[in-house]
């Protein structure tokens, strides 16, 4: 076990990722400098190898990757790196000087500003921007080039990055960037959010949990993660020296090891299997996150702030944008982060109305096009958005968002979810035709997932106590968790007892559950079976084997998805096991409906 849990420690891979600084602010490793990664590419090879030998499903980079804590890196190396870039940029030391307003004499005289200095010229920072910029491109390049050469050595396994750290000015892990280039990633429960609307397959998105959480925080984290199609929960606790105060179900130690073990269990059984293999609704709501007005906040806020701490400004351009998740979740509307790179390539066609939080640098592209998507659709912003170039410069014309119909301006403070502010928004999710969830689902509720699998809809509501949900036509509506039929009508009502509730909802009532199996197998050969559902569409069957002795065999069980309600499965029982009747039970997730078949199994 102690090996088999070491090979889940992925930032034993490189050190790269992480770093420390000198005085003078050059990053330890440096990211150009030649004889580090001369010695760090054999020996990521060489770990990958090692730890290959224990067929590993995924292997990860690094722990808590990030550029830096500190203003980092001005090698001689990086900066002949940067110039070098800037020169296939602009191609003259002339054309470079008109863009930035600055007079150096040469390129060896190139220097990109600190913070500092970009505090003194707020409408034009762009010697700090662009070096952000590159320092950014420069780890997300560095990132992928070490995944390159864990999928050489493993094509096998998954590779991909473990806890990337929040972003920053100073870490450069900007997760639009980062996790597009990894096969997989396991985060923090606060990085999920951006995780989902970024990564290419969410199935590939793990999480951690565990320190010393209570079992509700526990339990919700551990349901987030399939909710939105996730596979890897990690558990903190095993071989640990720290306090984090938590034991994994694989010792089955102590109350708070059953917590886990019993959420396992639970999604394991089956419903863990039918909320991956939903597909989430589409979001009606874009969320402009934007990575380069991030650095340009911290410089032209800073200097408005003179006394505030960069890390702070950091924070506040957080908490701007968490105000808006707040409201849309208390809202039950439906949301997804997009990215300048998205919007400039057209990505707002497939959104109802646009929220863009503190977006005050964006390139004439993007600009342009959140002023085309605005004259048909809502926008909510506040006054500085796009105020500010790609390149940092201070637009000497840019768009007066007050005077634009469609547009709603906010104050830069956070939006508190509050009477005002929640009708506030309304407002605009109305002049887009967004159905106003909290009108349809009632009750204490912290947001809820709208997914959809073959002909049935499905809730994901995270939440407790009594909740009232009324429907745009009678359906039929079944409680996933319990596996129970909860009537047919224009309403549902239920009493959440453990967070969250999965409902899911049909036009026709589904039929009953059938099993066809051989009626005769051999030890050591395949025996066959066949499931039938009638009006299920697509939903999830889990499935079970006894021996003749009625003792289950947990290998071979199973969790089968349905098309059009039909699969078939198959389980080979060992050449040593038992002569007899063996048993196939198999529940349909949904509506309970259990169906068996008894197999005779001779050597």
């Amino acid at each position: 076990m102690d090996q088999g849990f070491a090979t889940a420690l992925p930032y034993r891979l490189t050190s790269v990722g992480s770093a420390t600084s000198t005085p003078e602010g050059t990053r330890v490793p440096c990211l150009h400098d030649a004889e580090m990664w001369a010695k760090e590419e054999p020996a990521i090879r060489e770990r990958v190898q090692h730890y290959r030998l224990f067929s590993p499903l995924v292997l990860g980079l690094g722990d808590e990757m990030e550029l830096g804590k500190k203003e980092v890196c001005f090698s001689d190396e990086t900066l002949t790196a940067f110039r070098a870039h800037l020169r296939d940029q602009y191609g003259t030391v002339a054309a470079l000087n008109a863009v930035w307003q600055t007079a150096f004499a040469d390129w060896n005289a190139v220097s990109p500003w600190r913070l500092m200095q970009a505090k003194e010229r707020p409408a034009n920072i762009a010697p700090f921007l662009a070096f952000r910029e590159f320092m950014t491109d420069e780890f997300m390049g560095a990132i992928a080039k070490m995944n390159a050469w864990v999928r050489e050595e493993a094509p096998e396994c998954f590779a991909g990055g473990c806890n990337p750290w929040d972003e920053g000015w100073t870490t450069c892990t900007t997760f639009s960037k980062l996790y597009p280039i990894l096969q997989y990633g396991q985060v923090y429960p606060r990085s999920h959010d951006v995780a989902r609307s970024w990564f290419r397959d969410p199935r590939l998105i793990g999480m951690w949990s565990g320190y010393g959480r209570p079992r509700d925080q526990i339990e919700r984290e551990a349901w987030l993660l399939p909710t939105y199609g996730g596979t890897l929960m990690g558990w903190y606790g095993v071989g640990r020296e720290l306090g984090y105060g938590t034991l994994t179900g694989t010792l089955g130690l102590g109350e708070r090891a059953e917590w886990i073990r019993d959420c396992n269990l639970e999604l394991t059984s089956g419903v863990g299997k039918l909320l991956i293999e939903a597909d989430v609704a589409p979001e009606p709501v874009a969320i402009l996150h934007s990575w380069r007005s991030r650095f340009a906040h911290i410089a032209i806020a800073g200097a408005e702030q003179p006394e505030a701490a960069a890390g702070g400004l950091d924070q506040s351009f957080d908490d701007y944008e968490e105000g808006f998740v707040r409201l849309l979740r208390a809202l039950r509307v439906p949301y997804r982060f997009v990215d300048e790179t998205q919007v400039e390539d057209g990505a707002l066609d497939d959104y109802q109305m646009l929220i863009a939080p503190r977006a005050w640098s964006l390139s004439d592209r993007a600009a342009e096009a959140i002023e085309g998507f605005a004259l048909d659709h809502p926008v909510a912003c506040d006054l500085r958005m796009g105020q500010w170039d790609e390149v940092g410069r201070e637009r000497e014309h840019s768009v007066h968002w007050p005077a634009v119909d469609r547009v709603d301006v906010w104050d830069d403070a956070p939006a508190q979810v509050n009477d005002a502010n929640l009708q506030r928004l309304r407002v605009s999710l109305d002049a887009a035709g967004v159905a106003i969830g909290a009108d349809a689902i009632r009750g204490d509720i912290s947001f809820v997932v709208h997914k959809t699998i073959g002909g049935l809809d499905m809730l994901v509501i995270f939440g407790k106590g009594p909740i009232e949900i009324d429907l745009p036509a009678t359906r039929h509506a079944w409680d996933a968790r319990t596996h129970t039929y909860l009537g047919s009508g224009p309403a549902v009502q239920i009493d959440q007892s453990r967070s969250p509730a999965v409902l899911v909802f049909s036009d026709q009532e589904i039929g009953d559950l059938t099993m066809a199996a051989d009626a005769t197998g051999t030890l050591g050969e395949s025996i066959n079976y066949k499931l039938s559902l009638p009006n299920a569409g697509s939903t999830v069957a889990h499935v079970t084997v006894t021996d003749p002795d009625n003792t289950p065999k947990p290998w071979h069980a199973d969790n089968l998805r349905l098309i059009d309600g039909q699969v078939t499965g198959a389980f080979v029982p060992a050449l040593n096991g038992p002569e007899g009747p063996w048993t196939i039970r198999a529940q349909d997730i949904v509506t309970g409906a259990i169906a068996e078949a008894t197999v005779q199994v001779s050597g």
